[in-house]
């Protein structure tokens, strides 16, 4: 009887460590996953900052936004090109269709967007954005946004300095829904969040939207 306690108690404690084992194995695993994804995810998204900040540095879009913050048209003595914004629309579309990003705007000091490679976005006014304060101080301006047609895009607003001061921003918008493509071939459940717990970017389709925090609450009531 006593030899078959001593070997229970082996066969328990060789099962605990098994057990320990694996979670730690596993807990390691997840980590070297989401520490991949989460720098690649980054990489995807600076690649949208860096083209705006790029583009806000070209002469060509300098002198747009020197214009634009010119006196009315009826001050000006010079005559104004006719086609002016539809060369800026132009630009917008070349860059968008370039870096693949889903819109990109042309702002002005007043939030006002003025030319876009989506012509719809022309007259909006976008100065109670959060990204557009952090632009207008002259640094960049971000922002995750979901729009009412249930599109998940990522904002990215670079300052346009004319004369070493503020002249506007460009404001490029990347769909999050092709940044997650790349997810769909892992086996196992990944998630990217914002800032209020939303559930922005996933593989598992049913948790895009959600709240993170009530579906780990779901999956411990689920698996105990």
């Amino acid at each position: 009887m006593l030899m078959a306690l001593v070997g229970g108690f082996f066969v328990y404690l060789l099962a605990e460590w098994s057990e320990r084992k694996a979670l730690v194995e596993a807990k390691e695993k997840a980590k070297s996953i989401l520490d991949y994804q989460s720098s690649n995810l980054e990489l995807q998204l600076n690649k949208f900052s860096l083209i705006a900040a790029l583009v806000s540095k070209r002469p060509d879009v300098v002198d747009i936004f020197r214009a634009r913050n010119k006196p009315s048209a009826s001050s000006l003595t010079a005559p104004i090109e006719p086609n002016h914004n539809a060369k800026n629309g132009r630009l917008a579309s070349v860059v968008a269709g370039l870096s693949g990003a889903k819109d990109f705007w042309f702002v002005d000091k007043k939030g006002s967007v003025f030319s876009a490679s989506n012509y719809a976005l022309v007259g909006t006014n976008v100065k109670h954005q959060p990204y557009f304060e952090a632009a207008l101080q002259g640094r960049l301006g971000r922002m995750s946004d979901v729009d009412a047609d249930g599109l998940r895009s990522y904002i990215f607003a670079s300052p346009v300095f004319v004369d070493q001061k503020v002249g506007g921003m460009l404001i490029v918008r990347a769909n999050l829904d092709v940044v997650e493509y790349v997810w769909a071939l892992l086996a196992e459940p990944i998630v990217a969040s914002d800032q209020t717990g939303r559930v922005l970017l996933s593989n598992i389709p049913a948790w895009r939207l959600q709240s993170f925090e009530t579906l780990i609450q779901q999956r411990h009531k689920a698996f105990g």
